[in-house]
């Protein structure tokens, strides 16, 4: 039996550590060593298990994490759909910067990163990664390392969305920018389309993309998008009418004239030519203002002129004689067509034209003619020039499907002749035609109409001075027109537009009819015969506009029409927002639309407004607004003669509040792309888009290059980037 008598414990001697370990040894009450030897091996075994499986689970949760943000930044930096070296490179740098090598001890890492095969034609960006993590306490167990894999997939998705384009289409738009290819007209278009593959590509099922577009210059075409009803009736135009023609009886004729005797004729025999000379080319666009060449087009045209001496000598009839004309090189001339200035290039291949002339005796020479006494009617004209009200039914056909077709209309007594101040033996008042064609007829009977898009812009409705109260109807984007004329527009119609200069001959005025009293308008009563908005005004119609239209309906027609985009005249940027928030507005003009679009869910609206330039307003031109120097509706009240720069104010005013409308009321979210060279180094301009963008949504762009990856980036913005796997 062991001994369980209670002993009192005894100090330790010197030795006491022996004598313990003696005791162990010899004690029977168990083995202590052996128990605790044991235990430690499932002990050790539970802790380093722990441990271990910890760093496995940080290490694949800080793995999963560096894929995720490689595919994403690879999938947000993609041009499109398309994957390159670049898109591979972004994806190995985010990975590597939040996996670096050698975290938590792990071993070599591999990663890869590509376009994922069965995404077909979505973009998606697909990532794998490994790494060995090596064991602590496990190796012990013969545990040396796991491995930790992980996949990601990132892609672009998009919830029902409208975007609305407002591009700057004027004329600047045409040029081509230092170092650059292609112009920027070409660039923005190939911009514009490559927005769409993406978004269209990033589309999942269910949802709506819609596209709008509003092309602007110095007014904007909408006329096919109105209802009849929506315009004016009798709206007045600066313009003319015949006041007045007075007729009287003038004898003329009378007498007689003998031809010289020596009088002779030359005719031309026939010609041959060598070499060749090509169709003049269209190479660039001048200023308007003064359309002539620019300095930077050298010509390299050499061209002779010589004639041989007549055979035989003087005075023998007939006589013969070649008049030989070389050309080599080309040159370079302008011309102005619908308010463009034109640069031509004709160039010539060794040309030698060769001509043969014959000298002979005039076939009246030495008689005698006798004109006999006649009595003429003469008339003298007087024209009225002022606000004349026109009468435009003709013009407000409807096209069977809610808006308008456009027509024609008869101008009694108005003429587009460029009169004589002289006093004329022909009536020149007679019937003439003014047409806003939005469908022309087919040019046989029973042919279907032809859409005309150099036609259908329209003149603004009422609005008011600078400082003036009362209700600026123009600036309303959401008011539908009532009967009230001041809530309709007009259509834009340069052949009723008649400028009152100072001068008839005129041609780029610089003074006008007008005292400095804005609200007097001068109307005149003169026979002198003032040009006409087409010769004299800067005119210009951009291409129409158009409606949101959703890419399941036909991407390819969206893209023939941004391709088709017409760069011409002005830069009046108001014009262009204002119409922009009119089609996108969903309590305005195309309500019922926008609650159908709305029924399969929230919508998200987005306006993309894009320019190369700064404002760029012409008293002289033909706008929305009229003529500012007749129609004086865009001055501050009392103000003195308009000029560009008040008109450059006002645009810059209306444009901030618009902006602001957008942003606020209207919950659109607004991007601004300031694209070109040159508007970049405009610190005003660039202040003005981005005060006007919404926050972070301004983006500057020099090249081609550079608006392709803004318009790029905005895609995968607008599209919601979201890791799918």
């Amino acid at each position: 039996m062991h001994d369980t008598t209670p002993r009192q414990l005894q100090k330790p001697k010197a030795d006491g550590n022996r004598g313990l370990l003696r005791r162990l040894r010899y004690s029977e009450s168990g083995n202590v060593i052996a128990i605790t030897a044991a235990a430690l091996v499932p002990l050790i075994a539970l802790v380093g298990g722990g441990v271990d499986l910890s760093r496995i689970y940080l290490t694949k949760t800080r793995l999963q994490q560096a894929c995720d943000a490689g595919a994403l930044a690879a999938r947000k930096s993609m041009n499109g759909v398309t994957w390159t070296k670049d898109s591979e490179a972004i994806a190995n740098q985010f990975f590597k910067a939040n996996f670096p090598e050698g975290r938590y001890g792990t071993g070599t890492i591999e990663f890869n990163f590509g376009k994922a095969k069965e995404s077909k034609d979505s973009g998606a960006v697909k990532g794998t990664a490994s790494v060995p993590v090596p064991m602590t306490l496990m190796a012990m167990f013969d545990v040396k390392e796991s491995d930790v894999a992980v996949t990601c997939t990132a892609d672009l998705h998009l919830p029902n969305t409208d975007v609305m384009f407002v591009l700057d289409t004027t004329l600047s738009m045409t040029q081509t920018d230092p170092g650059e290819s292609t112009s920027r007209e070409r660039a923005m278009k190939e911009a514009v389309k490559s927005f769409i593959d993406t978004l269209e590509d990033v589309k999942p099922d269910g949802s709506t993309i819609r596209y709008g577009f509003v092309p602007y210059s110095s007014t904007v075409n909408v006329g096919r998008l109105l209802k009849p009803e929506w315009i004016q009736d009798k709206p007045e135009y600066n313009s003319r009418m015949t006041y007045e023609a007075t007729k009287q009886k003038v004898k003329s004729g009378g007498g007689s004239y003998t031809y010289p005797e020596a009088l002779t004729v030359q005719n031309l025999l026939g010609q041959t030519s060598t070499g060749e000379a090509l169709n003049p080319v269209i190479v660039g666009y001048g200023n308007p203002e003064d359309c002539t060449v620019p300095s930077g087009y050298k010509n390299t045209d050499v061209t002779t002129d010589k004639s041989t001496d007549p055979v035989p000598a003087a005075p023998a009839l007939p006589r013969r004689f070649q008049r030989v004309i070389t050309r080599d090189g080309y040159y370079y001339g302008s011309r102005m067509v619908n308010g463009k200035c034109e640069i031509l290039k004709t160039e010539f291949k060794n040309l030698v034209v060769t001509y043969f002339y014959e000298i002979s005796r005039h076939p009246k020479a030495g008689q005698t003619e006798f004109y006999p006494e006649t009595e003429v009617d003469v008339y003298s004209y007087f024209y009225n020039y002022g606000k004349i009200p026109f009468s435009i039914d003709g013009l407000k056909k409807p096209d069977g499907r809610g808006g308008t077709a456009g027509g024609k209309i008869d101008i009694n007594t108005l003429s587009y002749a460029k009169f004589r101040d002289t006093p004329t033996t022909s009536r020149n008042d007679t019937v003439a035609e003014s047409f806003w064609w939005i469908q022309k007829p087919g040019a046989r009977a029973g042919d279907q109409p032809v859409d005309d898009p150099t036609s259908g812009c329209i003149e603004e409705r009422a609005t008011l001075r600078p400082g003036e109260s009362g209700i600026r109807y123009d600036m309303d984007v959401n008011l539908i027109p009532t009967s009230d004329p001041k809530t309709q527009w007009k259509p834009y119609l340069p052949r009723l537009v008649f400028a009152r200069f100072a001068s008839p001959a005129q041609s780029n005025p610089s003074s006008w009819n007008y005292t400095d009293d804005p609200n007097d308008p001068r109307n005149r009563t003169t026979n002198d015969a003032f040009r006409y908005a087409p010769d004299a005004l800067y005119v210009s119609c951009p291409s129409p506009a158009r409606k949101f239209t959703s890419g399941e309906e036909d991407v390819a027609a969206v893209k023939a029409y941004v391709d088709a985009l017409r760069m011409e005249g002005y830069t009046y940027h108001d014009i262009g927002f204002m119409w922009g928030l009119r089609l996108m507005s969903p309590i305005g003009l195309f309500k019922t639309e926008h609650e159908l679009a709305e029924a399969n869910g929230r919508v998200n609206r987005h306006l993309i407004f894009m320019t190369d330039g700064e404002i760029q307003t012409k008293f002289g031109a033909y706008t929305a607004w009229g003529v500012s120097a007749m129609d004086r509706l865009r001055i501050k009240k009392d103000s003195a003669f308009t000029n560009n720069a008040l008109d450059n104010e006002v645009t810059e005013a209306r444009l901030g509040e618009l902006c602001a409308q957008a942003k606020g009321g209207m919950n659109i979210t607004v991007w601004t792309i300031a694209f070109g060279d040159e508007v970049l180094k405009n610190n005003a301009t660039l202040k003005m888009l981005g005060d006007c963008a919404s926050t972070g949504r301004y983006y500057p762009a020099k090249n081609a290059a550079a608006l392709n990856k803004t318009f790029a980036d905005i895609a995968s913005q607008i599209a919601a980037l979201r890791i799918t796997g």
